[in-house]
């Protein structure tokens, strides 16, 4: 029989985080820009055209992973910080208790993230190790209608989600996308714990770059700037190619994302010693097509 167990607090941690937090009221479309102070998710009104659509999604979904019960009333919010419209479904069994929550991108219906709480005993059967779960992730994310690259993913085992994690990271033209993917987590006894995909939509590759070495003239132009002594900064390594989020950490200081759309860049990381010390490690982001800085992070 299966049951949800007290003890996967954990895993019901992991489910709450997927959920959305929906206060009273509704937007009738997704404002164009987020101003300081609003909420980081405004609930939205959904009609009875969409409601069907997304009814239908989730009901395809449970139907092809075999998830029991059936879909409730779902749910739409804008994402302020993915600047994202997303559609959320909660599947409940016969006892009215979730089995299952759904979380779907509103304009394109692609699955975002999906989360089973219907946890059962045969879950801890120890039948699949390191080796053999990446065939059952694959499996997964098929009948979720999701291609997985032919890479091989990175597997290691998730002591929140006491399931496996198998990863695929995401590239576009041959360069790494940072945080996005699809990782899916496997139980050891087989079963499907949860399944999440971030694909941030990109601007076109710019038809001509910049060489590395303007974006490394970039990284110390914003140094100087900054009043950091030339003496006191090393740039680690050469610049690489990857795509990004732009955000205002060069241009106010903070790290706040302020744009939906991934560009080409060259990260050049910086390492910062006044004194001698080992103090700050910075990575900026140079645009690969103007060689104008747009964004960056604090670096471990």
């Amino acid at each position: 029989m299966t049951t949800i167990m007290a003890r996967r607090l954990p895993f019901l941690a992991f489910a709450a985080a997927l959920t959305l937090t929906l206060a009273a009221g509704a937007s009738a479309g997704a404002p164009d820009v987020r101003r300081p102070g609003e909420p980081m998710i405004l609930p939205m009104e959904l009609g009875a055209t969409e409601r069907a659509h997304v009814l239908d999604r989730a009901r395809t979904l449970t139907g092809a992973l075999g998830i029991p019960g059936e879909a409730a009333e779902p749910h739409r919010a804008f994402e302020a910080l993915d600047r994202v419209v997303v559609d959320e479904v909660a599947v409940r069994d016969g006892d009215g208790r979730a089995t299952a929550v759904i979380r779907t991108d509103a304009s394109r219906g692609d699955l975002r993230s999906l989360v089973r709480l219907d946890w059962s005993h045969d879950a801890d059967r120890a039948l699949l190790d390191e080796l053999t779960v990446p065939g059952h992730a694959r499996r997964f994310a098929m009948l979720a209608g999701i291609t997985t690259p032919d890479a091989p993913p990175g597997v290691a085992w998730d002591d929140s989600m006491r399931a496996w994690r198998v990863s695929w990271s995401r590239t576009i033209d041959g360069f790494p996308v940072a945080g996005d993917g699809l990782t899916v987590w496997v139980y050891r006894g087989g079963q499907l714990a949860a399944l999440k995909r971030i694909e941030t939509p990109a601007a076109s590759a710019p038809l001509v770059r910049v060489g590395p070495e303007v974006a490394v003239e970039a990284a110390r132009g914003w140094a100087v700037r900054a009043g950091i002594p030339s003496q006191a900064l090393t740039v680690t390594g050469a610049p690489e190619l990857a795509w990004v989020r732009p955000n205002d950490f060069v241009t106010r200081g903070g790290a706040d994302d302020t744009d939906a759309g991934l560009r080409l860049v060259f990260r050049v990381e910086l390492e910062i010693r006044p004194g001698g010390v080992a103090l700050q490690r910075v990575i900026l982001f140079v645009d690969a097509g103007t060689g104008a800085l747009v964004g960056g992070a604090e670096s471990a």
